[in-house]
């Protein structure tokens, strides 16, 4: 199966110019992709965006194919989304005030996710990762964080062991957001299934089709 074969078409062309690039995005989901106000942010921002770049018209086109996926009213909570050329970690990404920052060296458009069977690539898998923060963040009501909390609670006490590292903060956002993503892929990581994301989802008010 060809990589990212299952996303929606790009309404893009694959040769975007820059200006094209930088008015679609707010039109098509209220995010923006550019650069250029960076400066009239406050400063912690402004430097956790140092070296931020515009999509350039590879990543443009799957982030628009990518972004087709999920609902407008959760997209709603996301503000820009932008490149960096490195984060300095082996993240793929990062999440911080409404800003999805992904790293061009790692998030990669022409190489396949593993963890969901190398059918979607690991731009695709990061981006939904970021949203799925931002959502659980943003979008989610006290109310439904803890149906979430609940859950990951109850999976982790069916573990025969419990990782070292569990139950944390950073495994409860990651439980919902492995869940999330199956939803609207269709293809989950290993045991998480689609058919079961979906219904976790539903169960929580949020209707995720996906693909």
């Amino acid at each position: 199966m060809p990589l990212d074969d299952d996303l929606p078409p790009s309404r893009l062309p694959s040769h975007v110019p820059a200006r094209q690039v930088v008015e679609h995005f707010p039109g098509a989901f209220g995010i923006r992709v550019h650069v250029d106000d960076l400066n009239a942010l406050p400063t912690l921002e402004r430097q956790s965006l140092s070296g931020a770049r515009l999509p350039e018209p590879p990543e443009a086109v799957l982030l628009d194919r990518v972004l087709q996926l999920v609902p407008l009213e959760l997209l709603q909570a996301v503000e820009r989304i932008v490149i960096l050329q490195t984060r300095g970690t082996a993240r793929q990404g990062g999440s911080r005030s409404r800003a999805i920052r992904l790293s061009a060296q790692e998030a990669r458009v022409r190489e396949g996710d593993p963890r969901y069977g190398r059918a979607f690539s690991l731009f695709t898998t990061t981006v939904l990762h970021e949203i799925g923060h931002v959502v659980f963040a943003e979008v989610l009501t006290e109310t439904q964080r803890e149906q979430v909390y609940a859950d990951y609670m109850d999976d982790l006490e069916r573990l025969p062991v419990l990782p070292a590292s569990e139950p944390s903060q950073a495994g409860l956002e990651h439980y919902f957001i492995r869940y999330f993503i199956a939803a609207l892929l269709g293809r989950g990581e290993r045991p998480v299934r689609a058919g079961d994301a979906r219904r976790r989802m539903a169960a929580l008010g949020l209707d995720l089709r996906g693909v």
